[in-house]
């Protein structure tokens, strides 16, 4: 009875001291992002929704025809976002605490969707650091793109979790605090980006009939989200912008063009540069089969794909890692041979993560888990297969997070018998963590003392000279190949403002 006691009091401590130490990352997170954001260099859009530009569009319902060449997509029914990003680049203090705030958030709900369990924590933390150079530019590090993917991402995340909560740990209530808020994450959510607008209606539906099937009723609040959902996606799609032709948003249902978008650029951002997830899927499939006691001949066959293309695609990325590429970190002059063979490699991995769900050793529930995040994947991504422009990296990052929760739900459902692995796995994430966040700290801030030296020298309206890019020039949505005149009206202003008045209040003249 005492033994039994003394360990019940030593599993409580512990828990008491992982909450703690989870608290605290968390809080440091969010500070860390905080202040890079500060050094974090505005780029294009930031300067466009400051500037004039932004103010008209604010004050004319975010639609025009005037000057489609320069408005191009920012006439649009991204209500919500636009108002963020005006009011952030205004205000930028607010806009530091909203970019730490929504990638602790981002980072947190992926960890407690995927389990919750104290082993993820730190690689949950880990993942964002370990964003492709195209993910890191086009989305991590350009507030532009961050205030209109990320938060869409948290508020989906938001309501899984929420859903998980109900129906699987039972220890939410359906009463109408949950019903408010699911009715807000509902309407807010479909007020970012379009194909989570859609994304929404579609995972509304899904947890309804789930959950009916499960517990033959529906709360209220499944119902108060998808009413939020629809409202959402009328008042987005009611904007004219997207009943006028314009040729900024050209779509093409010609399969011969899409196959060529994705074999050309595409297939590079959605599968091949993500390394660490790819690395992540592999081990989590080939260690849950591993462990199986009975093996049969479709198990080996999986474990020796999951090695394959764990060393084909490590191989790949050193190999592209030393050739030219361009402005959105697409590789130039290595032959259609290769860039073929790279596209059908990525089709044959995208089925083989859809086959392995037979044969991974994980609970039924969690097979369900894996089959609705690969489904999220391929409904995320699969509309801009079918848009020729504008295409960029940006745009594949929601559906990737579910692949990135894909992989940590097999990994939560993998047990460690040795302490010493224990003991090291969490010890290597955190060495990670310091790693690449003091690697993206110096850079941000080097980048920023060596944008502000090369303005007070030459402000660029067009090319910037090769020998004149910033030192981490990879950090920049474009690689610092060209600016804008929006630039140079943002660092004129920037020049004149006090610390103070540019935090507080920062607008042009």
């Amino acid at each position: 009875m005492r033994r039994a006691r003394y360990f019940t009091r030593k599993a409580d401590r512990l828990k008491k001291s992982n909450r703690i130490i989870i608290r605290i990352s968390l809080i440091l997170y969010f500070l860390y992002f905080s202040i890079l954001r500060f050094f974090i260099i505005p780029f294009g859009d930031d300067q466009f929704w400051w500037g004039k530009a932004g103010r008209f569009l604010l004050n004319h319902g975010f639609f025009t025809t005037k000057d489609p060449s320069y408005i191009g997509g920012s006439s649009n029914g991204r209500y919500l976002s636009n108002v963020l990003m005006i009011f952030g680049m205004h205000h930028p203090l607010y806009n530091f605490i909203f970019y730490g705030l929504f990638a602790t958030l981002l980072v947190y709900l992926l960890w407690k969707l995927s389990s919750g369990k104290m082993g993820l924590f730190f690689l949950s933390l880990l993942i964002p650091l370990t964003f492709s150079r195209a993910y890191i530019a086009g989305a991590w590090f350009w507030n532009a793109a961050f205030v209109n993917y990320i938060p869409a991402m948290v508020i989906i995340f938001a309501y899984l979790w929420l859903t998980k909560k109900y129906l699987i740990e039972r220890n939410l209530f359906d009463n109408w605090v949950l019903i408010t808020f699911s009715l807000i994450l509902g309407f807010s959510g479909g007020l970012f980006v379009e194909h989570v607008t859609l994304y929404q209606i579609a995972m509304a539906i899904t947890v309804i009939i789930v959950t009916f099937k499960l517990n033959n009723s529906i709360p209220k609040y499944q119902w108060s989200y998808l009413i939020g959902t629809i409202a959402s996606a009328i008042l987005m799609f009611s904007n004219r912008s997207y009943w006028v032709k314009s040729s900024y948003r050209d779509t093409n249902f010609s399969l011969a063009d899409s196959l060529r978008t994705y074999v050309n650029t595409s297939h590079y951002w959605i599968v091949t540069f993500n390394l660490v997830l790819i690395l992540l899927l592999m081990t989590g499939i080939f260690v849950s089969i591993w462990r199986k006691r009975k093996k049969q001949s479709w198990d080996y066959l999986t474990m020796s794909a999951s090695v394959f293309f764990a060393g084909y695609y490590t191989w790949i990325n050193v190999f592209l890692a030393r050739q030219q590429s361009n402005a959105i970190f697409i590789p130039v002059n290595i032959g259609n041979t290769l860039q073929n063979i790279d596209a059908i490699m990525s089709v044959l991995l995208i089925i083989f993560l859809l086959l392995s769900l037979f044969v991974v050793d994980v609970p039924k529930l969690a097979k369900w888990a894996l089959l609705y995040c690969y489904l999220s994947f391929g409904f995320l991504t699969g509309p801009f297969l079918l848009i020729t422009k504008p295409i960029s990296a940006r745009e594949f990052i929601n559906g990737t997070m579910f692949l990135y929760l894909f992989a940590m739900i097999i990994l939560a459902n993998i047990s460690i018998d040795r302490p010493q692995l224990k003991k090291a796995i969490p010890l290597a994430l955190v060495a990670g963590i310091l790693t690449m966040s003091s690697y993206y700290m110096v850079g941000n801030v080097t980048n920023y003392f060596a944008y502000l030296e090369r303005f007070e020298r030459a402000p660029f309206v067009g090319a910037v000279p090769l020998d004149e890019r910033i030192p981490y020039h990879d950090f920049m949505p474009n690689r610092d190949l060209y600016t804008s005149q929006d630039s140079v009206l943002y660092w004129n202003e920037y020049r004149c403002r006090s610390f103070v008045g540019y935090m507080f209040d920062f607008d042009y003249r």
